[in-house]
């Protein structure tokens, strides 16, 4: 094994397990039920521990693959409303960009995000993670790297894609409210919650892997938190172990 390659494999085993100290935290999602997925049990540790938590969903999720009777749009925002009250996210905000068209609003989405930024001060921002192929969560992950030019710390969460991570938060504890807000996203998950609720316990369950964790069942959300400005092609190197 190379000195680099050793470099690599050891600093995998480098990782914060304490949930951020913030009393502000926002959580962008590229679409409704993001929150839940990529970190609804560390948004659920945020409020136990008495911080104030608000989202902003940039995208209305109008191209998801499930119709109802129902206008798609507002159907995903209400149930994007019982998963935050699951959940304990203080406010829900919707931008109503179109599905799949983040990066053409990309100036809008941009000056939205720092509105609610510049008002609200957050201590903490949650993204989706740089490295996911969901254009639209790409999309919202830029727009979070440029707020760490604003000092605040940038923690991204994983949905569709595993990322090499520096923080792994233990959920075990609040696992049954996330799988509770996720069954809440019926339309936004195909018809199909419990397909999605294996899926992403599956994940949280993998990621114990690292923590040397007992015979008990128990899961963890993993992270990359960030509190400086990297740029994306150095940041992308290093959440794919420099492929």
């Amino acid at each position: 094994m190379s000195k680099k390659e050793s470099s690599i494999y050891e600093g995998a085993f480098n990782f914060s397990s304490e949930l951020p100290s913030a009393k502000k935290v926002l959580v962008l999602a590229a679409h409704p039920d993001d929150e839940t997925l990529g970190c609804g049990g560390t948004i659920a540790l945020h409020k136990a521990a008495g911080a104030e938590v608000r989202s902003f969903v940039m995208a209305d999720g109008s191209k998801v693959f499930y119709q109802g009777k129902e206008d798609i749009k507002e159907v995903r925002k209400k149930e994007a409303l019982r998963a935050g009250e699951v959940l304990g996210i203080d406010n829900i905000l919707f931008l109503d960009i179109p599905d799949m068209e983040l990066e053409r609003n990309i100036n809008k989405v941009s000056e939205e995000t720092f509105s609610i930024i510049n008002e609200y001060q957050p201590d903490l921002i949650y993204a989706p993670s740089p490295v996911d192929f969901h254009p639209d969560h790409l999309m919202a992950s830029r727009v979070a790297l440029k707020a760490i030019k604003k000092g605040i710390k940038i923690a991204f969460y994983e949905i569709y894609m595993p990322i090499r991570f520096n923080m792994l938060i233990d959920i075990t504890q609040v696992m049954p409210l996330k799988e509770k807000a996720m069954l809440l996203y019926v339309s936004s998950l195909l018809g199909k919650p419990s397909h999605f609720v294996r899926s992403i316990k599956g994940l949280n369950a993998y990621r114990a892997f690292l923590t040397g964790a007992t015979e008990e069942e128990k899961f963890y959300e993993a992270f990359f938190v960030m509190d400086r400005y990297w740029k994306t092609s150095k940041l992308i190197k290093w959440l794919t172990y420099n492929l």
